[in-house]
């Protein structure tokens, strides 16, 4: 048989031929370009991890200066709810006295009037019996303006009555 010269089966143009599982000598690295090989690759990872931890520690010490700020704001406004809350009361507490005050003087001036009108009619009823009684002659006359004054009288009670319960 004739031998073939082997040519490359594809079309690429690829001469090289695979060594299979005995790897070529020129593909074969040798222990130390092995070992700083991987050297290499620890380093580059050791990089990767060193940036990937510097990254968290850096969120990891903002978020910790959010809390710290989240809890300053809190405190904050828990002291401003509560000066609010007593700058309330204290509000509140004079706004009471101020009304206590302005009804017991509203009352005080309510007696004095009606003091000042129940003395004023009084006065005019008792001009008025007495110049009923100067003109009147007869005794009939003078019971009938008696009663005529006694019904004036009820109905004065009657608006006491009412402007009191007001």
């Amino acid at each position: 048989m004739a031998e073939r010269f082997n040519a490359p089966v594809l079309k690429t143009g690829d001469v090289k031929a695979s060594a299979g599982s005995n790897p070529v000598s020129s593909a074969k690295l040798s222990f130390f370009e092995i070992l700083t090989l991987k050297l290499k690759i620890m380093e580059t990872l050791d990089i990767i991890l060193g940036a990937v931890l510097s990254v968290g520690i850096f969120l990891l010490g903002y978020s910790a200066a959010g809390v710290f700020t989240g809890k300053k704001r809190i405190d904050d406004l828990e002291k401003y709810i509560d000066s609010t809350d007593m700058r309330i009361s204290e509000f509140e507490k004079d706004n009471s006295y101020r009304i206590d005050q302005e009804v017991n003087n509203l009352n005080d001036y309510i007696k004095d009037t009606e003091r000042d009108l129940q003395a004023q009619l009084d006065s005019r009823l008792d001009k008025l019996e007495n110049k009923f009684k100067n003109q009147i002659a007869s005794g009939v006359a003078v019971k009938e303006a008696l009663e005529e004054i006694q019904i004036l009288k009820n109905k004065l009670n009657e608006f006491i009555r009412t402007y009191q319960n007001q």
